[in-house]
């Protein structure tokens, strides 16, 4: 009796191996061609890991993006399987494919001509983009031969793979190798989430169609593009020039220029006492007299965001309400009659990643380097890119009395190393002595020092064109960065900030006609060097030197003003900051 019951147990299982084992094979017959074009339309998203990073790291983040790809591809095959009617289950598998096929090709078209993905930044420009542009966008860049030729070795690589896929539906081996793709998949992909223990399962369920699929991409973009539109009309439409009344306008400054660094800390800065000679060109400036070099300054943030939201608007640390609720610089500028430009070598996209771009639209110019948007995985342009933009600005504007130009950098942002071209890499690991370094930490900190070394270039490339100007040119990073000083951590936190992320750099030049013909406000600013001062109040201390007054304005708000009040308590991260705390 006993080997009877063993007998059937052995039985039952082998019969359900076998439904198991036809099951399979009949889904891999089923699913082959779905499975396999899938994979293939999603080979260019794929390489968006390639746009960034080393070969390394392309190789294994895509490595791991095609695990989760292949076993997500066949968890929606097996949904798709038990469809029924036949002809509804072929519907949407030939739906998704030719969805996925279609942005496929947008995104191979985009990575090819622009290296870049088609991310927000662009879907803006489709959503607000009209027929006619549209037409000539396609006449202009997609009929061409060329394209044409892409578009047919496209065509009979999608054609081939479908029809080698065709021919081995029936083929025992492929099933069997799709079934340790899969169970391989499957136990790689929990392996691969569960490095992520600080994000809740619901979390990543819900991203996971966004994050790995392409047809989730693409809708989440363009989702985010108009909801950015919406909100960028909403916020322009804030505030009118009627608002605005000046009590002062008697502007006389020619050449007003704001440089908006970036991350960059003047505990790396030799203008600053560094040892290592990262600001050659700053340093011989200040020898010569040019300079001031303000030794207590602070940013209310270690975010960019939110210390822009702050720097151009009445919008202080501590206020209520909204940053877009207040009157800005541009606004106030505007109604003053001066002429504003915004050339920016940072996002051009993404209003609730940065408001610089509300900025740039209230301006009469404004250009980006390039179109792009925060999220973007895009090799970034060196600051250098700017320069012709300004040369063009310079050209351009000759005929305006007044000017204020904000340059905004992406100056030492993280990483590091992509900031700056081959031939500005001066200093490595064996140079540095100073801070929590060793091994790659010591690596890190030399490439930040490289990167404040081109960034002392680009702020000294910016100077030499105004030198014949009666002009002042303002340079303040937005934040800095900690990196390596007093424990192994490169870059900002604000949940965990220190004060080395906020210990940021401001320095001005004046040019001699500007000393000659302003020496009261040349002696201002020579008096102000040593003042205690946060960055929330920048927008006080630019009206003050261009003598434009609104009913918002306190002149002790204004680090240039005598009556400037250096006993205000500047708040970072929930206390109050003082020079020289840890």
């Amino acid at each position: 009796m006993e080997n009877e019951n063993k007998r059937d147990a052995r039985t039952s299982g082998i019969r359900i191996l076998e439904t198991c084992r036809r099951g399979w094979r009949w889904f891999v017959e089923d699913n082959l061609e779905f499975l396999g074009l899938m994979l293939l339309f999603h080979l260019p998203y794929c390489s968006i890991y390639s746009v960034a990073g080393s070969w390394s790291y392309f190789v294994l983040h895509s490595f791991a993006y095609l695990v989760k790809l292949f076993f997500g591809l066949s968890l929606i095959a097996v949904f798709v399987s038990f469809l029924r009617p036949r002809l509804l289950r072929q519907s949407v598998r030939a739906l998704l494919v030719l969805c996925t096929g279609l942005v496929c090709v947008a995104e191979t078209f985009f990575i090819s001509r622009y290296g870049m993905m088609p991310d927000a930044a662009i879907m803006e420009i489709v959503i607000a983009t009209n027929v006619r542009e549209a037409m000539e966008f396609f006449r202009m860049y997609v009929c061409n031969l060329q394209v044409a030729a892409g578009g047919a070795v496209g065509g009979v690589t999608v054609f081939a793979v479908w029809y080698v896929l065709h021919r081995m539906r029936g083929n025992l081996w492929v099933a069997r190798i799709l079934a340790v793709c899969f169970v391989g998949s499957l136990a790689l992909s929990a392996f691969l989430t569960a490095l992520h223990p600080e994000l809740p399962l619901s979390t990543k369920l819900m991203f996971w169609p966004t994050r790995y699929f392409s047809i989730g991409y693409a809708a989440n973009e363009t989702i985010r593009a108009a909801n950015d539109l919406s909100a960028y009309e909403k916020i322009l439409r804030g505030h009118t020039d009627d608002d605005i009344v000046l009590t002062r306008n008697d502007d006389d400054l020619p050449y007003v220029i704001f440089i908006q660094g970036e991350s960059t800390s003047r505990h790396h800065m030799g203008i600053y006492s560094y040892p290592l000679d990262t600001t050659p060109r700053l340093k011989a400036r200040e020898r010569n007299g040019e300079l001031e070099v303000f030794t207590d300054v602070v940013s209310p943030h270690s975010h960019t965001m939110p210390v822009l939201e702050k720097l151009f608007t009445f919008y202080r640390y501590g206020m209520p309400g909204a940053w877009y609720e207040q009157h800005n610089l541009f606004d106030v500028l505007h109604v003053a009659g001066v002429h504003t430009a915004w050339l920016s070598n940072q996002e051009s996209s993404g209003i609730y990643g940065n408001a610089g771009r509300v900025y740039a639209a209230k301006c009469n110019l404004s250009q980006f380097t390039m179109r792009k948007d925060s999220s973007s995985v895009v090799r970034q342009k060196y600051d250098e890119a700017l320069l012709p933009l300004l040369d063009e600005t310079l050209a351009s504007d000759e005929t305006a009395e007044n000017h204020f130009y904000v340059l905004h950098l992406m100056g030492t942002h993280g990483g590091y190393a992509d900031r700056y071209p081959p031939a500005f890499e001066k200093f490595h690991a064996s140079d540095e002595t100073v801070g929590n370094a060793g091994g790659d930490a010591k690596k890190i900190r030399a490439e930040y020092d490289n990167a404040v070394l081109y960034n002392d270039f680009i702020v000294d490339e910016i100077i030499r064109r105004f030198e014949d100007k009666d002009a002042i040119v303002i340079y303040v990073s937005d934040h800095a960065d900690e990196v390596m000083e007093d424990r192994e951590y490169a870059g900002h936190d604000e949940t965990k900030g220190t004060h080395w992320m906020i210990e940021i750099p401001m320095i001005v030049w004046m040019s001699q006609t500007f000393r000659e013909l302003h020496p009261d406000r040349a002696e201002a600013v020579h008096a102000a060097v040593d003042r205690p001062y946060m960055t929330d109040d920048m927008i006080h201390s630019l009206l003050d030197m261009m003598h434009v007054e609104t009913t918002e304005y306190r002149p002790e708000c204004s680090i240039f003003n005598e009556k400037f009040d250096a006993s205000r308590d500047r708040i970072y991260a929930g206390k109050v900051y003082r020079k020289g705390d840890e």
